[in-house]
């Protein structure tokens, strides 16, 4: 019998919510002071936003060397600016699939939440975006519970770039979550599969970079997360999409199930598209290459 930690949708069931940041007005800043807070990888200032909620984003959580896994990032002693996103990663080109229905050769551009192009893309793509309760845990309490949404995009698109994560600590769970936005390598960066890409891994992994950056952003949470009040011990893990998809990788991944206690997903959980045998992915590999 798989033993995994059990699924679990009652908590936040509609992040569907998300996917698309509704535009923010001025008048929706009730303090933009910056407070810091100190990370095991030095301290970064954040910004205030709303009525609840501090927002730190951009926080790198990892470094990238083409097709091996991620590597911790360099520590830091200044405080660091986390008031706006980290770069989006490379995805394919707008129809996320390559004009020709193939895998695109290249880094073609990169593209938002909502689908739209940005020029705001870097292969050092690894950070992610923490939207925390201002206010610290009642007395007694182990902490907030976390939220680590993984964001859609068929593994070849997306970003955090356009995710409201303010929304859903001052809206849905009245200031009582933390929710957790992950930038992952996407496309031919993140994606690829090949008896070829072995020995770039100890683990002898044959690629799936991508997942291997979102299991590194999970066990961030578990080193950094009680820094913003959060609770290590109540993660759950979520998304639609590739996302969804991604979730479902992890749930039956022995590797991530120390990093989180519930799932979630829409969209993508189980679903045939998620794998692909690795026949398949060598042919994607000699035409990426």
């Amino acid at each position: 019998v798989l033993t995994a930690p059990a699924m679990l949708s009652v908590l936040l069931p509609r992040l569907l919510l998300a996917v698309a940041a509704p535009a923010r007005s001025p008048e929706a800043h009730a303090d933009d002071s910056l407070t810091t807070v100190q990370l095991p990888d030095g301290p970064i200032r954040c910004k205030k936003f709303g009525q609840l909620t501090q927002e730190c984003l951009g926080i790198p959580f990892g470094k990238v060397e083409r097709w091996k896994p991620p590597l911790p990032p360099t520590p830091w002693t200044a405080p660091r600016d986390a008031t706006g996103f980290g770069p989006a990663c490379y995805s394919a080109d707008k129809n996320f699939g390559g004009k020709d229905g193939r895998v695109v050769k290249g880094t073609a551009g990169c593209w938002d939440a909502a689908g739209k192009e940005t020029g705001f893309c870097s292969e050092q793509c690894l950070s992610l975006n923490v939207y925390a309760p201002r206010k610290p845990p009642a007395a007694g309490e182990k902490g907030y519970p976390v939220v680590v949404w993984i964001h859609g995009g068929g593994y070849s698109g997306g970003a955090t770039l356009g995710l409201n994560g303010t929304a859903q600590v001052e809206t849905i769970s009245k200031g009582d979550i933390i929710w957790v936005t992950v930038n992952y390598r996407l496309n031919i960066h993140g994606f690829l599969g090949s008896e070829k890409l072995k020995g770039n891994d100890p683990s002898g992994s044959v690629g799936n970079y991508g997942l291997q950056d979102q299991r590194f952003a999970l066990e961030w949470v578990q080193r950094s997360i009680g820094a913003f009040g959060g609770d290590k011990g109540n993660v759950m893990i979520d998304g639609s999409s590739a996302g969804g998809g991604s979730t479902a990788n992890h749930f039956v991944n022995a590797r991530s199930w120390p990093l989180f206690t519930k799932t979630a997903g829409e969209s993508g959980m189980f679903a045939t598209w998620n794998t692909m045998p690795l026949e398949s992915a060598e042919a994607h590999f000699s035409l990426a290459l």
